[in-house]
């Protein structure tokens, strides 16, 4: 039996790997997010409960996608035999309609770049940006995309991977007013210079941090204190805290910048949202109005990857 299964939705991941070789007479996925809006990557996880639904995965793959250079799905063939693949082995339907589940608020909270308009202008027109003995490079889609969030955010990442502060925060005081409403609250980064920067907002308050540089020991830890009341804040990048965690006790979820994902996206939601809990869940969206971040967030609520659709534009763009 395997939980969270989407964690083997990729055939070349050590997990799927090492899961592969399990003998079982009986094999049963549960997922609270089976795919990223990507069919083909839910095949990987049937491949664990059945090889023969797929055969030869190139021969599947050349059936049922349009394929790049590289192999890789990018577009469905024959969706319809393709649906009736996956429905004749699942089951699947919306949590809602499943759990009886506590009332969700969605407050986006518009930020505006201010003073850091000139770089975010300029970075977006000239996938450049440069400082003093440093320069930042948006010359793929990933970098171009992350660097316009990261300017949004209060900070750019140069080439030497080195983060340099705006002179001007375009979140700083909003979340600011966000924190002042919520006493206890899940605060959710993608970058380690978005927890420096939560890290000097919070002086003053009981908070910890959970990311991928801490020790795993020292995460659980803070974790526990999370739960056990003894601090108010939990900061955590959306990588290492978006699933397997629950935080029934907390109402309030803010997220300091949203990450391409939309498995990230909804599975981080569902850390508060419990069942069984009777207090509505509340969720703040940091968003600069006119930037990147009002992009993805539109993508994720259409529950879509963002960057696929960023990837198109800028291939029109060039």
């Amino acid at each position: 039996i395997l939980d969270e299964s989407h964690k083997c939705k990729n055939f070349s991941s050590e997990i799927h790997k090492i899961v592969r070789k399990i003998p079982a007479k009986s094999t049963y996925l549960f997922s609270g997010t089976p795919q990223d809006k990507n069919r083909h990557e839910v095949f990987a996880q049937f491949y664990l409960m059945n090889p023969e639904l797929m055969g030869v995965k190139y021969l599947f793959y050349e059936r049922f996608f349009v394929l790049d250079d590289y192999y890789n799905p990018v577009k469905e063939k024959r969706p319809e035999e393709l649906a009736e693949i996956i429905e004749a082995v699942s089951y699947g339907d919306d949590s809602e309609n499943l759990l009886d589940l506590p009332e969700s608020n969605d407050y986006v909270i518009d930020c505006t770049l201010g003073d850091s308009k000139k770089y975010y202008d300029k970075f977006s027109k000239d996938k450049v940006l440069k400082g003093k003995k440093w320069f930042a490079l948006g010359d793929t889609p990933p970098k171009y995309r992350s660097k316009r969030t990261q300017l949004c955010c209060g900070f750019i990442i140069d080439e030497e991977g080195v983060s340099h502060r705006t002179p001007y925060n375009p979140k700083a005081e909003k979340f600011k007013e966000v924190i002042k409403k919520c006493d206890k609250a899940i605060i959710y980064t993608c970058y380690d210079e978005e927890q420096a920067i939560i890290s000097e907002l919070l002086q003053g308050k009981k908070f910890a941090l959970v990311n991928g540089k801490l020790p795993k020991k020292e995460c659980d830890n803070n974790i526990k204190l999370m739960k056990d009341g003894a601090i108010d804040y939990l900061v955590m990048q959306i990588q290492s805290g978006n699933a397997a965690l629950d935080f029934p006790m907390i109402d309030n979820i803010i997220y300091y910048s949203l990450h391409d994902s939309y498995i990230f996206f909804e599975q981080s939601k569902y850390r508060i949202r419990r069942l069984g809990k009777t207090n509505s869940c509340n969720y703040y969206y940091l968003l600069v109005k006119g930037s990147v971040e009002r992009d993805r967030f539109r993508r994720l609520k259409s529950k879509k990857n963002f960057n696929d659709q960023e990837k198109d534009h800028y291939r029109r763009r060039t």
